[in-house]
């Protein structure tokens, strides 16, 4: 079977495609978003490891964390131990216990997105030590309500770190002032009283 010839209105339709895919070729590209550098320093199964996030201008740290569900891209990486920082690691989110960032405290989670709250004293208990800090609870809720409500990460003030069987005033302890912690990691959240 033959096909019958192309007419002049089939012509124009091809024209017109090829047209229309040139048109898309020139079109500019889609900017990338700004971002902004964000020094870390993050507990990991590997230890304490430093870098910098590359964060959209628009989110916080914690936005950003919740919407990394397979890599946190991380750059400038120093591992435990090691002379050089490496150019670029990505780590997988849970491999992360907790993250201490450079960043005043609106840029680590949305000001006054929990709503009426006050702040509550907890303890994180991960494998590497205890955790203490306040967590900003919701005004009348009970602390175990207010965890289901999390995602994987929450956001502690005024932290304290310290070995189990060692006092706070430890050598080894760390103080923070504002730790994102993988509750993934945390292997239980207590009221600290």
């Amino acid at each position: 079977m033959r096909t019958p010839p192309r007419s002049d209105g089939d012509l124009h339709g091809v024209e017109a495609v090829l047209a229309s895919i040139r048109d898309v070729r020139e079109e500019p590209p889609i900017p990338f978003p700004q971002l902004r550098q964000v020094g870390v320093e993050a507990l990991t199964s590997l230890g304490w490891v430093q870098g910098t996030l590359h964060l959209p201008m628009h989110q916080t740290l914690l936005e950003f964390l919740r919407l990394a569900h397979d890599l946190v891209k991380v750059t400038r990486v120093r591992l435990p131990g090691e002379p050089q920082p490496l150019p670029f690691v990505a780590i997988r989110p849970e491999a992360i216990t907790l993250i201490v960032p450079t960043l005043e405290q609106a840029l680590v989670e949305p000001p006054g997105h929990l709503g009426m709250t006050a702040p509550r004293p907890v303890m994180c208990l991960l494998s590497q030590g205890q955790l203490r800090g306040t967590l900003d609870v919701i005004t009348g809720m009970r602390l175990s309500d207010q965890l289901r409500q999390y995602g994987d990460f929450m956001v502690l003030r005024h932290c304290l770190l310290a070995p189990y069987g060692e006092t706070l005033n430890s050598p080894q302890a760390r103080s923070f002032t504002t730790a994102v912690v993988s509750l993934r990691q945390a292997a239980g959240v207590a009221e600290d009283r």
